[in-house]
């Protein structure tokens, strides 16, 4: 009975050590995507914002149409928590923010196809491009 109990006790141990360093192993990926997002490579940054970086300036709606879509598409595959929103602001050339949106907007913009907008961008700290402000030109 003694030998039972202890048996018992070592398999309680083990099992306490396996859970212990499961938690362990998935805190340090946690940790690791969180880092991994936030420290991309200058050619990372430029390759992500240059899908939409052709569309700044001055853009006819047909144009800013098509960058909608595009980035309704991105927000739809994103899987790394990297969402665009799109809105009706003017952002300035140094305007950042800390973090992208928490969860995929919904981009319901209307645009017509025959009206000029100016398109401009938000980043984050890290240089990528977290909104995008479409606004008509008068």
């Amino acid at each position: 009975m003694e030998n039972a109990s202890k048996a018992l006790l070592i398999a309680a141990a083990i099992i306490i050590a396996i859970i212990l360093i499961s938690l362990g192993v998935f805190v340090v990926r946690q940790g690791q995507s969180a880092i991994g997002s936030i420290n991309l490579s200058e050619h990372e940054v430029t390759e992500f914002n240059s899908k939409w970086e052709s569309y700044q300036g001055t853009q006819l709606g047909s144009s800013v149409k098509s960058l909608v879509s595009q980035v309704n598409n991105y927000n739809r595959t994103a899987n790394d928590g990297r969402y665009i929103t799109i809105d009706t602001n003017e952002y300035t050339s140094n305007s950042a923010t800390s973090e992208f949106p928490n969860s995929a907007p919904v981009n319901n913009i209307t645009i017509n196809s025959g009206t000029t907008y100016k398109v401009t961008f938000q980043y984050t700290k890290g240089g990528l491009i977290s909104h995008i402000g479409i606004s008509e030109t008068r």
